[in-house]
């Protein structure tokens, strides 16, 4: 019983003591000495990484053996981001691999929101922090191994020593997050080799535009895991457009493909198409108050009247395409003095005679004698390609000044017309200095009724530069 009671005055002694330690102690005291990892402390993490499926690494090469392999390996510039949870990624620093190859170990510092603790699981991944982004990508392996190639693993905190030296349960083991693929471009017609400025993507859902620094037939692609769905490519080919289309596709992630693809011309199934290269505007307009109107649609929306001059606002890919008001209704007449102009940079393609005849475009050859594009497209320094032209029998005056001081159009819609006429192509291309190929099929009234007048002067110099190659001019004189 004594006992008892000694053990009682015991104990509340120290409850005594306790309290009285918590009155006069601070909370800024107590928060202090509480066990938590305060926000922004560095950890330090070393584990082995592997990649896992054919491409997984940043450093992409293919086998020299049989150049259909896609090796891949890890290479000790690249950086590695870490992620806990929900909580967001690190606010700084991260991992870096410590050798050359396969496998390798990654290790580095790093800071995350809310500190760590055991059992917390950890995301790894590279070459970007955040969300994937596949824009902007110019067809090369090189590209998609510094920017495109992004891959994951997760690995759980196992202990967190004193001086916060993470230890995992295991290693990482990396899963690609995109297939690869190589397009080989080709014409289904003639199996000529089709060199492409850009190269669209679509599965229906996703768009992805690729763009290489120069033109080409071989493009390759990071594309997120597509499944059983219909691909649509689109190609810009000079001033011409191919097209082709396959259903129940499947990329898988972390696979390489290497597929040639057989396309088909299809520039003259497609309305007048303005694409938008950057934002900004798309600008129609009219001088004239006896114009008739023309039609519009945006990204294939409904189509919506043109009665007066419009700002059509445009992102980089959307896409604007013009079609006459009416069926066969002939609204470019010799005053018309219609432009389409902007802010944006654009390309022009498909078939101009989609003014002239909204659904029978696709085999209208004729201008008919009062339709007139005459400085359609003048000053328009954003416009790099043209649309075609199909007409085989022209009008008066009818591409009269179309292009002129279209300063980075480089290269020339081809002229199907044999027979010159009036004016046709009086300063057609007047001031296009970077224009570096023409063809003409004309065979008849070259040089007479001032069809042919100053159509391509100063196309030879830009800003004073007079050494550079001169534009390629075939003339067809059968």
């Amino acid at each position: 019983m004594k006992k008892f009671l000694t053990d009682i005055r015991t104990v509340a002694a120290l409850l005594m003591a306790s309290a009285t330690f918590v009155a006069c102690s601070s909370d800024d005291n107590i928060i202090e000495e509480q066990p938590v990892q305060p926000t922004g402390q560095v950890y330090t993490l070393t584990v082995n990484a592997s990649k896992g499926g054919d491409a997984t690494t940043r450093a992409l090469a293919l086998d020299g053996e049989d150049g259909k392999t896609l090796n891949a390996t890890w290479a000790t510039y690249e950086d590695v981001y870490v992620k806990k949870g929900d909580d967001g990624w690190a606010t700084s620093g991260s991992l870096k691999p410590q050798s050359d190859g396969a496998t390798a170990v990654l290790k580095g510092s790093f800071s995350v929101p809310n500190g760590l603790s055991t059992g917390d699981v950890l995301t790894l991944q590279f070459p970007r922090s955040g969300e994937r982004d596949y824009s902007g990508q110019v067809g090369t392996l090189a590209d998609i191994a510094e920017k495109y190639d992004y891959a994951t693993a997760s690995v759980t905190v196992a202990q967190r020593d004193l001086s916060s030296e993470i230890k995992t349960t295991g290693p990482a083991t990396f899963e690609n997050l995109q297939a690869i693929v190589k397009f080989t471009l080709r014409d289904k017609a003639n199996n000529d080799t089709l060199r492409a400025s850009q190269l669209t993507v679509s599965d229906g859902t996703h768009t992805y535009y690729v763009t290489p620094d120069f033109a080409t037939d071989e493009l390759y692609v990071a594309l997120p895991d597509i499944s059983s769905q219909t691909v649509t490519l689109t190609a810009n080919v000079g001033s011409r457009i191919y097209t082709y289309e396959r259903a129940d596709v499947t990329f898988v992630n972390g696979k390489y493909y290497a597929i040639t693809v057989k396309m088909t011309d299809s520039t003259q199934q497609l309305p007048l198409t303005v694409e938008a290269l950057t934002a900004g505007t798309v600008t129609v307009d009219i001088a004239s108050t006896s114009f008739a109107g023309m039609y519009y649609s945006k990204n294939g929306d409904t189509k919506a009247l043109i009665e007066k001059s419009t700002d059509l606002d445009v992102n980089a890919g959307d896409k604007v395409q013009f079609y006459g008001k009416g069926t066969s209704t002939q609204i470019f007449s010799l005053n018309t003095n219609v432009s389409i102009r902007g802010t944006a940079q654009t390309k022009v393609y498909g078939n101009i005679m989609s003014l002239i005849n909204e659904t029978g475009y696709t085999t209208e050859k004729n201008l008919p004698s009062d339709s007139n594009f005459g400085h359609l497209f003048e000053e328009n320094t954003g416009l790099t390609e043209a649309p075609a032209l199909p007409a085989e029998t022209l009008a008066t005056d009818c591409y009269r000044g179309m292009f002129e001081n279209c300063i980075y159009l480089t290269t020339a819609p081809e002229l199907a017309a044999k027979t010159l006429v009036t004016n046709c192509y009086y300063a057609m291309f007047s001031g296009c200095g970077y224009l570096n190929y023409v063809k003409c099929l004309a065979t008849s009234g070259i040089n007479e009724n001032e069809s042919t007048t100053d159509w391509l002067k100063g196309v030879y110099t830009r800003g004073g530069v007079r050494n550079r190659p001169k534009c390629h001019i075939i003339m067809d004189r059968e």
